[in-house]
């Protein structure tokens, strides 16, 4: 069985590395790199790379991009030809504060019938995933209820799918019933008007909020400031340690991929769900541009990721 991982908005990740920004300056450039990527993109390499089955459904535009990445990388997936050119993001990572500044292309306007061509390839895959993993954002003239009408696919054929996005996709997703979201700190108060915190208080209106749709399990990244997770009895934190930042892009979509690999074996503790989420997160912070964890960088960075019970429920 497979952990499956679905990416609609593919897009390339053409990362600038500066010392600092100074604006209304000249930067000198001290590297680029270009990845092929996207969300679900993110998690499939991820996983792959902890040993993790994983199948990808991805949309492969007709400029190649797709076909090429997954021929490389050898990566199990099913594309969905479609006209146009993959989009393209410009992140600037500034060396000395570890900062990045986005600018992400919206992608290439998609019709409804695109929308049905990826709910049959999914569901003619459900039969052997044992985990679905719904992740990033959608192109133009996808409907906001996307990942909900997914989630009820994957409901129906008896497969918990985790929900990895922000706004109104993440709105209607929860109703869906995911086995876990994730939102980071950002995300969590432009999506629910709640400012995120380490406090029980905090972790109880949360728990609530996961109670109203079925959710067993709601994460939150907060980069700097750590990360938490609510299981349906207990919360638990992971303090930020200190990291050699080398790009941070791919931290979120690794700390999915280790929540997706634990979950996906059956009854994890709540430690061990966000020890080893964060884990894979801090190992690809190591790494430059948009890299994701691997197995020696999780092994390394399990001891040092540290966990505690904030609250019970």
């Amino acid at each position: 069985m497979y952990i499956t991982t679905v990416t609609v908005n593919p897009c390339i990740d053409r990362t600038i590395q500066v010392d600092h920004v100074t604006l209304e300056h000249s930067h000198r450039i001290q590297k680029t790199l270009c990845s092929f990527c996207g969300k679900g993109i993110n998690v499939s390499l991820a996983l792959d790379q902890i040993d993790q089955p994983v199948k990808t459904v991805c949309l492969c535009h007709s400029d190649g991009e797709a076909n090429n990445f997954f021929k490389e990388n050898r990566l199990n997936s099913l594309l969905i030809p479609v006209p146009g050119k993959v989009r393209v993001n410009i992140k600037l990572f500034e060396q000395d504060s570890g900062r990045m500044t986005e600018f992400n292309e919206n992608g290439e306007p998609m019709d409804l019938a695109t929308v049905d061509k990826v709910l049959l390839a999914v569901n003619s895959i459900l039969p052997t995933t044992a985990l679905l993993v719904l992740a990033g954002s959608v192109p133009p003239g996808f409907p906001d209820t996307f990942y909900y009408e997914l989630g009820m696919v994957a409901q129906e054929a008896g497969v918990p799918f985790l929900l990895d996005a922000s706004g109104e996709l993440m709105r209607q997703g929860m109703k869906a019933s995911p086995l876990l979201i994730k939102p980071n700190e950002e995300e969590f108060l432009a999506t629910f008007g709640i400012q995120p915190a380490v406090t029980g208080e905090f972790c109880r209106v949360y728990r609530d909020m996961l109670d109203k749709h079925g959710i067993a399990y709601g994460a939150v990244s907060m980069g700097e400031k750590g990360a938490l997770l609510v299981t349906p009895t207990e919360a638990w934190f992971s303090e930020p340690v200190k990291i050699n930042v080398q790009g941070v892009q791919g931290a979120g979509d690794s700390m999915v991929a280790g929540f997706a690999a634990v979950l996906a074996k059956g009854n994890p503790s709540g430690g061990e769900m966000l020890r080893t989420a964060v884990a894979c997160a801090h190992a690809s912070l190591e790494l430059p541009g948009t890299q994701m964890c691997t197995m020696e960088g999780l092994q390394r960075r399990l001891p040092l990721t540290p966990v505690t019970q904030l609250c019970t429920f």
